[in-house]
């Protein structure tokens, strides 16, 4: 039984955009031994990582509280045919009222 070598790094390489844009080949097999951080002027801007971390990681994401509930609102307006262009309730009556009167 032949065991494959990985060599993963404790944190991940960072590049500049220009040795990004000159070695793009050779980071993209860099990705199969760790995450690559690509900056300019001091600002990270991307991550490269291998394809099977990427689908691992899209997996175990879950939604936010506040995506969950657009997912929802998106299925209910699928499932009752729009959202509310036709939502006409009543109007409300309401009546000024003295606040410091007894009624």
């Amino acid at each position: 039984m032949v065991m494959k070598k990985t060599t993963l790094r404790r944190s991940p390489r960072r590049v500049g955009v220009a040795e990004a844009k000159a070695h793009l080949s050779r980071l993209l097999q860099d990705t199969k031994s760790g995450p690559v951080v690509v900056h300019n002027r001091g600002r990270d801007l991307a991550v490269l990582v291998a394809i099977d971390e990427y689908e691992q990681l899209s997996q175990n994401a879950e939604p936010k509280p506040a995506a969950q509930l657009l997912l929802r609102v998106a299925e209910l307006k699928r499932r009752y045919g729009g959202g509310v262009d036709h939502f006409d309730p009543p109007r409300a009556k309401l009546r000024a009222r003295y606040p410091f009167r007894s009624s």
